[in-house]
């Protein structure tokens, strides 16, 4: 079961990850252009949204299954290894923050009163929410994530 979550995890990044590429750049191609917010604005936003939710779910999921909960039993052992740490402090929080900033985005989107609002917010929200997440990312790349990557 933990495998079929990790895999499911893995390959939602991707979709997270393009849906908010498509909500940011096609705000900053709108807001660079004429300035009128549309309905594929709206659209990608609310994927964007949609996407982080699921991933979301499917991070608590894993916490549960795949032990992470136990690490904070023996926190001081869990914060003296790089690895443990990301996977039970650092990649939840960032990833949390970005979760929280894509809906008070996503609101703040609906509550504005003109198009050029609409965009830049999406733009802000939707660009710091996207960092964070590209930040959080145990890619191949980073040291942290290689002890799991060998497992």
């Amino acid at each position: 079961m933990h495998t079929f979550f990790l895999i499911l995890h893995n390959w939602m990044r991707w979709v997270v990850i393009l849906l908010g590429l498509w909500a940011w750049f096609s705000a900053f191609a709108q807001f660079t252009g004429d300035k009128k917010y549309l309905p594929v604005h709206r659209r990608s936003g609310l994927l964007f949204m949609i996407s982080c939710d699921l991933q979301l779910l499917i991070g608590i999921i894993l916490y549960i299954v795949g032990g992470w909960l136990s690490q904070w039993s023996d926190m001081s052992q869990t914060m003296q290894q790089a690895a443990a740490r990301f996977f039970t402090v650092e990649h939840e929080t960032l990833m949390i923050i970005a979760w929280i900033l894509v809906h008070v985005g996503w609101s703040r989107v609906k509550k504005a009163q003109s198009d050029r609002q609409k965009l830049s917010r999406s733009l802000i929200f939707f660009g710091i929410a996207l960092l964070l997440i590209l930040i959080a990312i145990p890619w191949p790349f980073r040291e942290v994530a290689r002890p799991w990557l060998r497992t």
